[in-house]
């Protein structure tokens, strides 16, 4: 099977390749450029520049030939390809399910994010491999690759959810996704998300035994030991995604209002 089956669909077995993004059998195949995504960078005349620029292939959707209709599961593997435009990371176009039904991400390699926003509230879930992110109905979701390498996610969705990109274009999704540059990070607050400043490179992170703390460029990080803190270097492909994000209020393309929910 090359396409989408006909229901009544019988049993079968699919495999897939967690670091290629192949099914097998394969259904559909859905490659999105960066003319694709107009209207959802923060930065339009970075997006312009890259269009006239070759146009790049920012995310490719393979599926398997279960089809999108009512009752049946559908299963697609996305990569997204490292790459900022503007400063912000890039990213899927996002969508809203028409229909409100749950779905499941299931990182399979590199870094990403996955972006949710339900009209009012936006939350981030960082993905990686072994990772599972649940979108709860109603919730309008977007995945980032905020790595340095392709990031790969399998997802699993109900038929008879529909993706309503047009949703996403008027509201916006809440949050922004950019590189962090200058010694900030991400924290949550009671209200939402802040960025805050680690004066001496180095981030505090709470774990089970005591303290952790993360740096912020040099490679290097530091953990409590029985006797105090010892320092180890990590590989860079290796440190946690968040501690490169910096999550900025979103707005909304064009300045359009962000008002109401899905």
């Amino acid at each position: 099977m090359t396409t989408s089956a006909t229901p009544p669909i019988q049993p079968f077995a699919i495999s897939f390749g967690a670091d290629n993004a192949t099914l097998e059998p394969q259904g559909q195949v859905l490659t999105r450029r960066m003319s694709d995504l107009e209207g959802l960078f923060a930065d339009g005349d970075a997006w312009a520049r890259a269009v006239a620029d070759g146009d790049p292939v920012v995310y490719t959707v393979v599926s398997s030939p279960v089809p999108e209709v009512p009752r049946e599961l559908p299963q697609s593997i996305t990569t997204i390809y490292p790459g900022e435009t503007g400063g912000e990371f890039w990213m899927t176009k996002g969508h809203q399910h028409p229909d409100p039904q749950g779905e499941i991400y299931l990182g399979l390699s590199g870094h990403g994010g996955l972006l949710l926003f339900d009209g009012e509230r936006a939350e981030w879930l960082e993905m990686s491999p072994g990772t599972i992110g649940y979108i709860p109905p109603g919730w309008a979701h977007r995945s980032v690759n905020v790595g340095d390498e392709p990031y790969r996610f399998l997802a699993v969705y109900p038929g008879s959810a529909g993706h309503d990109y047009g949703w996403v274009v008027e509201h916006g999704m809440g949050l922004r996704a950019r590189r962090v540059d200058n010694g900030l990070r991400a924290r949550r607050a009671d209200n939402g998300l802040q960025a805050r400043r680690a004066d001496n490179g180095l981030q505090a992170r709470p774990v089970d035994d005591g303290l952790q703390a993360r740096p912020v460029d040099d490679g290097l990080q530091a953990r409590r030991a029985d006797n105090g803190l010892w320092a180890c270097r990590v590989d860079n492909a290796a440190r946690p995604a968040a501690a490169r994000v910096d999550l900025v209020p979103f707005g909304a393309p064009a300045g359009k209002p962000r008002t109401g929910k899905p």
